[in-house]
């Protein structure tokens, strides 16, 4: 499990997020509950060339769900590899995502193609809830990066 640290500059204001990449790994699923408690935001990658992996974040939606302690914690589900030949049309990304309340977006980490976009997304989504504005008083966001597929890319 990897740990990163960003400074993100939204609207004149920097926000510090505090990011977790269990890169999907099954071998951190005991781990990553005690990640989620104060969690204020998660982004759960897919490959848009594997089917399966956009199923399996049907887990990762549900240990959100039951181990966060904000019921109304902000995802983004990301399609990644847009650059390579897809398996999962964009239409199927963008239905499993409403069906969450996420925001969805598509990139190639591989060519830094939309990456950017996605941190700034969820930030936004963060900042703008109800329960970031009574909870804290530091611009530092909580945010697990669950990636579901092993692979070079780190978004």
């Amino acid at each position: 499990m990897d740990f990163k640290s960003k400074i993100m500059n939204i609207d004149g204001v920097d926000y510090k997020l505090a990011l977790w990449d269990t890169a999907g790994a099954e071998r951190f699923r005991s781990l990553t509950p005690s990640f989620y408690r104060k969690a204020l935001g998660a982004i759960l990658v897919y490959d848009i060339t594997n089917r399966e992996s956009l199923a399996k974040l049907e887990a990762w939606f549900t240990e959100l769900e039951n181990y966060s302690d904000n019921p109304n914690i902000a995802t983004i589900v990301v399609g990644n590899k847009i650059d390579n030949e897809r398996a999962v049309s964009r239409e199927e990304g963008v239905k499993f995502a409403r069906k969450h309340r996420s925001l969805f977006l598509e990139t190639s980490a591989k060519n830094d193609e939309f990456v950017a976009d996605v941190f700034r997304d969820i930030v936004e989504k963060i900042v703008s809830s109800e329960h970031f504005e009574r909870t804290h008083n530091s611009n530092t966001v909580n945010v697990s990066e669950g990636e579901i597929v092993d692979s070079s890319c780190r978004c």
